[in-house]
Protein backbone atom coordinates (compact mmCIF):
# COMPACT_ATOMS: atom_id res chain seq x y z
CA UNK A 1 0.00 0.00 0.00
CA UNK A 2 1.52 3.63 -0.98
CA UNK A 3 1.81 6.11 1.66
CA UNK A 4 -0.42 9.21 0.49
CA UNK A 5 0.37 11.59 3.90
CA UNK A 6 3.03 13.71 1.59
CA UNK A 7 0.22 13.80 -1.63
CA UNK A 8 -2.72 15.02 1.10
CA UNK A 9 -0.45 17.50 3.04
CA UNK A 10 0.63 19.30 -0.23
CA UNK A 11 -3.03 19.75 -1.41
CA UNK A 12 -3.92 20.91 2.63
CA UNK A 13 -1.01 23.61 2.08
CA UNK A 14 -2.14 24.81 -1.49
CA UNK A 15 -5.45 25.05 -0.58
CA UNK A 16 -5.03 26.66 2.50
CA UNK A 17 -2.71 28.91 1.00
CA UNK A 18 -5.08 30.14 -1.36
CA UNK A 19 -7.08 31.19 1.40
CA UNK A 20 -5.07 34.16 3.42
CA UNK A 21 -5.26 37.82 3.43
CA UNK A 22 -2.88 40.00 5.20
CA UNK A 23 -4.97 39.95 8.43
CA UNK A 24 -4.10 36.49 8.93
CA UNK A 25 -0.77 35.63 11.56
CA UNK A 26 1.16 32.18 10.91
CA UNK A 27 2.54 30.09 13.59
CA UNK A 28 4.53 27.41 12.24
CA UNK A 29 5.94 25.14 15.45
CA UNK A 30 9.25 22.80 14.79
CA UNK A 31 9.37 24.51 11.65
CA UNK A 32 13.00 22.57 10.54
CA UNK A 33 13.73 24.27 7.46
CA UNK A 34 10.59 26.80 7.22
CA UNK A 35 9.89 25.98 3.33
CA UNK A 36 5.57 26.14 4.07
CA UNK A 37 6.42 29.71 5.97
CA UNK A 38 9.45 31.01 3.67
CA UNK A 39 6.86 30.26 0.41
CA UNK A 40 3.83 31.85 2.05
CA UNK A 41 5.82 35.02 2.62
CA UNK A 42 6.80 35.23 -0.99
CA UNK A 43 2.67 35.43 -2.00
CA UNK A 44 1.20 38.42 -3.42
CA UNK A 45 -1.04 38.18 -0.53
CA UNK A 46 1.15 36.82 2.51
CA UNK A 47 -0.13 36.79 6.13
CA UNK A 48 1.31 40.01 8.13
CA UNK A 49 3.19 37.89 10.57
CA UNK A 50 4.68 34.71 10.12
CA UNK A 51 6.82 33.24 13.29
CA UNK A 52 9.41 30.27 12.84
CA UNK A 53 10.28 27.96 15.56
CA UNK A 54 11.96 25.14 16.46
CA UNK A 55 14.06 23.96 19.67
CA UNK A 56 16.12 26.10 20.89
CA UNK A 57 19.32 24.15 20.41
CA UNK A 58 22.27 26.50 18.74
CA UNK A 59 22.44 24.02 15.62
CA UNK A 60 18.93 23.47 15.16
CA UNK A 61 17.99 27.31 15.50
CA UNK A 62 20.82 28.37 13.63
CA UNK A 63 20.32 26.41 10.77
CA UNK A 64 16.53 27.84 10.82
CA UNK A 65 17.94 31.32 10.93
CA UNK A 66 20.04 30.99 8.38
CA UNK A 67 17.31 29.69 5.79
CA UNK A 68 15.17 32.61 7.33
CA UNK A 69 17.99 35.60 6.49
CA UNK A 70 19.34 33.69 3.15
CA UNK A 71 14.94 34.17 1.84
CA UNK A 72 14.56 37.34 3.88
CA UNK A 73 15.04 39.73 0.37
CA UNK A 74 12.17 37.40 -1.24
CA UNK A 75 9.56 38.31 1.73
CA UNK A 76 6.50 40.15 0.34
CA UNK A 77 6.00 43.48 1.53
CA UNK A 78 3.65 44.15 4.01
CA UNK A 79 4.48 40.97 5.68
CA UNK A 80 7.24 40.61 8.91
CA UNK A 81 9.23 36.90 9.00
CA UNK A 82 10.13 36.08 12.63
CA UNK A 83 12.68 33.10 14.22
CA UNK A 84 12.46 32.68 17.71
CA UNK A 85 13.48 29.26 19.59
CA UNK A 86 10.56 27.50 21.55
CA UNK A 87 11.07 24.58 23.80
CA UNK A 88 7.60 22.92 23.95
CA UNK A 89 5.86 23.00 27.52
CA UNK A 90 7.01 26.54 27.75
CA UNK A 91 5.02 29.96 28.00
CA UNK A 92 3.86 30.17 24.27
CA UNK A 93 2.92 33.63 24.95
CA UNK A 94 6.37 35.42 23.85
CA UNK A 95 5.86 33.58 20.49
CA UNK A 96 3.24 35.95 19.06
Amino acid sequence: MRDRTGEGFKKFISISACHLTTCFVVLELGAGSALPSLLMSTRPDPPSLIVVTDYPDDGILGNLRRNVDRNRALVAAGCTLECVGYEWGTDPSELL
